[in-house]
């Protein structure tokens, strides 16, 4: 296919079908999209008849207009997800108007220096290295979503993403709601809808590709804008979201009103990538730093490792790793247990609480899942507990005896009702 464009114009497909534009995520003049499809019709950069606009910015005396070619196998009703990887090729046009006195305007790619038209990936993968960051607020760390590494989606080849999860109940040392540069790079793909935005950036002197998904508008999301490494990309988005019918979508995301995540997508070598002192395995999704083994559930800290192993509540949401990718003792799944059917089975399946008892039940949960998390700390801590185990086994044992004689009594007096009768 790379060969076609080196040589000169293709036809369209040879299933006889005309390429068609039939979706745009955001608002398009008719010329533009007649430009865009005459460029599409003369020079197809994909094996589809289908395509998307995805974007379009004012750009050096006209418009640059982002593409994607969609699958012919989905069914326009349903809707294309970007994210889902429903489209097979993504890239951006120049669209110019012609000389006056002529209304119409042209279309060209937008095309590097290395390549006639940017694929998806470079054919030199690079997977990663020292240089590389995780794009996230240096020093805090993000929830490794469960997921783990998945295909990246978003007309991409070869590449995989994992999502990086902030809240503000997960820890104390949650990073920020911010996307930043994992290595120097232009955008030079845009994807937006009425929800968020996707951009994938790209390093010519690296060939690194870098796809930030889930972003919030602001004006530096163009295409051709140039970020340094570590420079802020944009906000995330908070809580679900996806696009509802027909059409196209720029990714969607379920998650709680509270939480936000990153979809971070890179290019690995070799079934790894590396960044931030750290490798992330595509084959078991583990991603090693240093010593330490992360895991999805697990904490990754921007700039690599995982500090605080001695304190599992600086994640006291994550279940399933009391010390970020550790496995979690008996104890702390009794405590999530019983957290959970406390707050799920009880209160989830009670009326909204409009009365003093939905009150006084809820806070006593509350209260509950405070003691369990406190008795969990103290047995995870160095408090010597000894004799407050001995107390409470002496109270528990006198307690204990008074009961059972209690019990005995109680069945001498139901004997002696039953032979006076």
């Amino acid at each position: 296919m790379l060969l076609s464009f080196l040589i000169g114009a293709t036809p369209a497909y040879a299933d006889g079908g005309e390429i068609e534009i039939v979706d745009s995520t955001v608002s398009i003049s008719a010329e533009i999209r007649a430009a865009v499809l005459a460029q599409l019709n003369e020079q197809p950069p994909a094996e589809t008849t289908l395509y998307a606009i995805t974007y379009a910015s004012p750009y050096q005396g006209g418009y640059a207009v982002s593409v994607a070619g969609l699958s012919p196998m989905i069914d326009e009703e349903i809707g294309w997800s970007l994210e889902r990887g429903e489209f097979l090729w993504m890239g951006t046009l120049h669209v110019t108007p012609l000389p006056e006195p002529a209304t119409e305007m042209e279309a060209e790619y937008l095309t590097p220096l290395i390549q006639p038209l940017k694929v998806a990936a470079p054919a030199n993968v690079p997977g990663g290295g020292p240089e590389i960051l995780f794009p996230w607020q240096a020093g805090k760390g993000v929830l490794y979503g469960p997921r783990g590494v998945h295909a990246a989606g978003y007309g991409t080849s070869g590449m995989y993403a994992i999502d990086a999860v902030v809240g503000d109940d997960i820890g104390t040392n949650i990073a920020q709601a911010m996307a930043y540069a994992a290595a120097p790079g232009k955008i030079d793909y845009i994807c937006a809808d009425e929800n968020a935005v996707a951009v994938r950036t790209y390093d010519l002197a690296a060939a690194n590709y870098f796809i930030y998904a889930h972003l919030l508008p602001n004006g530096n999301l163009i295409y051709n804008h140039e970020f340094g490494r570590g420079d802020a990309i944009g906000s995330l988005k908070y809580g679900s979201f996806s696009h509802s019918g027909g059409g196209v979508d720029c990714g969607w995301a379920n998650q709680q009103p509270d939480h936000a995540h990153l979809h971070w997508g890179f290019i690995p070598a070799n079934g790894t990538f590396r960044a931030s002192g750290c490798v992330i395995n595509v084959g078991n999704s583990e991603i090693v730093c240093g010593t330490s083994t992360i895991r999805t559930g697990g904490i990754l800290l921007g700039g690599g490792g995982t500090p605080g192993l001695d304190d599992p509540y600086d994640v006291p949401n994550d279940p399933w790793s009391k010390a970020y990718g550790d496995t979690a003792t008996f104890f702390d799944l009794a405590l999530i247990g019983v957290s959970s059917i406390l707050d799920a089975a009880i209160i989830e399946a009670l009326p909204p609480h409009n009365s003093a008892a939905g009150g006084f039940i809820s806070s006593a949960t509350d209260a509950a899942v405070i003691i369990f998390r406190i008795a969990h700390t103290m047995f995870r801590g160095n408090l010597n507990l000894t004799p407050i185990i001995g107390v409470a086994s002496f109270w528990l044992g006198v307690w204990g005896v008074w009961g059972g004689i209690r019990i005995v009594l109680l069945i001498f007096q139901t004997v002696r009702l039953l032979l006076l009768r």
